[in-house]
């Protein structure tokens, strides 16, 4: 009897032993895509910021108010950065898939796709909205500059409630 527990346990350690020994590659592979995913997103994310700033991406954008409401939320994040950190985090989101993928982490590497998927529907609506915005502001000071032109009493309204339908409707979209 006592043989039999002294093999079960040699038996149970030498499993352990042997699937940890064939795990070890696999995390080995996993940890260096992940480590070569990272160091091409930030090279990725410094170069995206250098363009944006040499483009003056931020002096484009500063007559939305983008920028404005950027500081407001108190963070040292610029425009540029900040689209560099979502470059940044998607190209990491695209090496992760592989990575999970070699530890054969089957339902967390669907779970990875379906979100890696679901992205550029999100930047779309993004954009979408920051077009619809711009068009929004556009619109109001056309109909503020025009109803105030011909004398009406509250032009200032009917310009924000052209503003606010367009950005209803852009929200809709």
């Amino acid at each position: 009897m006592i043989n039999d527990i002294g093999n079960s346990i040699a038996s149970a350690l030498s499993d352990s032993l042997i699937a940890t020994a064939n795990l070890l590659p696999n995390l080995l592979a996993a940890v260096i895509i992940f480590i070569v995913g990272v160091i091409i997103a930030s090279i990725l994310r410094r170069i995206l910021i250098r363009i944006l700033e040499a483009v003056n991406f931020e002096g484009a954008l500063s007559t939305t108010g983008i920028p404005q409401a950027l500081k407001k939320t108190e963070t040292s994040l610029t425009i540029s950065g900040l689209l560099g950190e979502l470059l940044r985090w998607f190209v990491i989101l695209i090496f992760l898939i592989p990575a999970v993928d070699q530890l054969g982490l089957g339902a967390v590497n669907d779970v990875l796709k379906s979100l890696l998927l679901y992205i550029p529907n999100v930047v779309v609506a993004v954009i979408i909205v920051a077009i619809g915005a711009i068009f929004a502001k556009i619109a109001r000071d056309f109909v503020t500059a025009t109803a105030t032109g011909l004398g009406a009493q509250m032009a200032q309204i009917v310009g924000e409630v052209a503003r606010w339908s367009i950005v209803i409707f852009t929200l809709l979209a």
